[in-house]
C-alpha cells in the first residue's frame, strides 16, 4: 500500500480528532490543576480510540482482504503509478524532451 493511502479514512480521522480534543481538554485540566477536567479529557481521548476502532470494524477504515493484502482498488492505483513511472523513465532514457522536462513542447 502506498504511503498516500495511510490513514485517510473516516475511522482514522474521527478517532484522531476526538482523541486530540480530549488531550487538549486534559492539558487544560492539568495546567489549571482541575483534576475533574483532566480526567474528563483523558476519558474523551480514550473514547476517540474506541470510536475509531468501532468505525473501522463497521467498514469505515482501511480495507484489507483475508490474506492481509491491501484493497484491490489501491493495488490498481499503485500499479498504474508504477507503470507511469516506468514509461517516464524509458522516455527519459530515450532522450524524449517532453519526458525530461515534464512538459510537452509544441
Amino acid at each position: 500500500m502506498s504511503a498516500r493511502e495511510h490513514g485517510h479514512t473516516v475511522a482514522n480521522w474521527t478517532g484522531v480528532t476526538i482523541s486530540f480534543v480530549g488531550f487538549v481538554i486534559a492539558a487544560f485540566g492539568m495546567v489549571a490543576t482541575l483534576w475533574a477536567i483532566l480526567i474528563v479529557g483523558l476519558v474523551i481521548a480514550l473514547a476517540g480510540a474506541v470510536i475509531g476502532k468501532m468505525l473501522s470494524l463497521a467498514g469505515k477504515g482501511q480495507v484489507y482482504n483475508r490474506k492481509g493484502a491491501s484493497d484491490p482498488r489501491v493495488d490498481a492505483i499503485n500499479k498504474a503509478t508504477a507503470a507511469a513511472a516506468n514509461r517516464k523513465a524509458a522516455a527519459t532514457a530515450a532522450g524524449t524532451p517532453a519526458a525530461v522536462s515534464g512538459t510537452a513542447h509544441h
